[in-house]
């Protein structure tokens, strides 16, 4: 279920108080379901920072797909494949550069399929949390969900054109404050945990 700020976001965009709970609300569940839908829309929209994690991939002992020789565990909390690398130990310390041509392996379902030994992903996950979103992000997806919910519940057309401008724009907001490191990154091998280096 949706977090209950933005859950109570979108109730005051559209003008209507709810006791207690949400759940309790016979708009709640709509709303809930609406803004997970949009969450995930606006998590397509960018490479946020904010939803970026580094893994070294579990290889399983054997290949289902004829075209590779090794078959990966994609990450549970994958949302999307960024990119993938060959790391390089340098003294326990797992550094990655370019990452892989995309031709060099294949994903399918959460499986990632390649000929290299030694994967390790760059991906978005799908589940954040809400301490970690920017105000803006959490506006963006308020507004949309406001926009597709005053015409579906309200029967507003110009509410909704209204929402989805301010969407628009609280969107830009997030992208452009929105923290991209451009430094390369290395795995530490024994506390599988990254840190930049120059």
């Amino acid at each position: 279920m949706a977090d209950i700020q933005i859950i109570n976001r979108v109730y005051n965009l559209l003008g209507r108080n709810h006791q207690d709970s949400s759940i309790s609300d016979e708009w709640g569940q709509i709303i809930s379901d609406t803004i997970d839908a949009k969450i995930k829309i606006v998590l397509e929209s960018h490479i946020w920072s904010f939803a970026i994690k580094f893994k070294k991939l579990a290889r399983l002992t054997t290949s289902s797909n004829p075209s590779f020789n090794y078959e990966y565990l994609v990450p549970i909390d994958c949302f999307k494949i960024i990119e993938a690398y060959k790391p390089v130990d340098s003294g326990g310390v797992e550094r990655i550069n370019l990452a892989l041509d995309s031709s060099s392996y294949e994903i399918l379902g959460k499986s990632l399929y390649t000929n290299i030994d030694t994967i390790l992903v760059k991906y978005k996950v799908g589940d954040i949390s809400i301490e970690e979103i920017p105000q803006s992000f959490i506006e963006a997806v308020s507004y949309l969900s406001a926009s597709e919910l005053s015409m579906n519940l309200l029967e507003n057309a110009q509410l909704s054109s209204m929402f989805s401008q301010t969407y628009q724009r609280y969107v830009i907001i997030a992208k452009n404050n929105d923290i991209q490191n451009g430094k390369v990154r290395q795995f530490n091998v024994k506390t599988h945990g990254y840190r930049s280096y120059e």
